[in-house]
């Protein structure tokens, strides 16, 4: 017998689902960064993106942004955000799973929703930035379509080496 997956539900953040966001892209950095920046320089990262204040702010939409969306089981698990960037054409910025949560299809029904908000905005293209040693959320959008379009230095403010890997995807 196959185990089921737990029941999900993706929506837009509310003021109430602070904490959670700010929990779960902690969690998120701090799995996927180890060895690869040292743990101080990743308390920096989550203190400057994912102070409460900061998202509180963030909760509903604003110019070039559509608002944090999470996706739930029995509590947060999961948050993203993103919005327009140029005519067209929209960002994900943030995409968070909960680690011990992740491949239970979160991170997919954010997508999802981000998606369908995009298409209601009448974007036509969706774009994303990945580090090129992050194996795991290459393999996760290109599963969604998504393809490489190109590469570009890293923001140097975050002290990486490393190049960026830009996918696209039509919707």
């Amino acid at each position: 017998m196959t185990a089921e997956r737990p029941r999900r539900v993706a929506r837009p953040a509310v003021a109430d689902d602070v904490d959670a966001i700010c929990r779960v892209c902690a969690a998120t950095l701090r799995e996927t960064y180890r060895g690869v920046y040292p743990p101080a320089e990743i308390e920096d990262m989550i203190g400057e993106l994912y102070r409460p204040d900061l998202i509180r702010a963030e909760i509903g939409a604003a110019d070039g942004w559509w608002g944090w969306m999470v996706a739930e089981v029995d509590g947060v698990v999961a948050a993203g955000g993103g919005g327009p960037s140029e005519a067209g054409v929209c960002e994900l910025h943030v995409l968070c799973v909960d680690p011990p949560m992740q491949k239970n299809g979160l991170g997919t029904a954010i997508l999802e929703l981000f998606t369908a908000k995009a298409r209601s905005a009448g974007v036509s293209l969706q774009r994303i930035s990945v580090e090129p040693w992050n194996a795991a959320s290459l393999a996760f959008f290109r599963r969604h379509g998504f393809v490489e379009r190109g590469r570009r230095r890293s923001d140097p403010a975050w002290g990486a080496a490393d190049e960026a890997v830009e996918l696209d995807r039509a919707i």
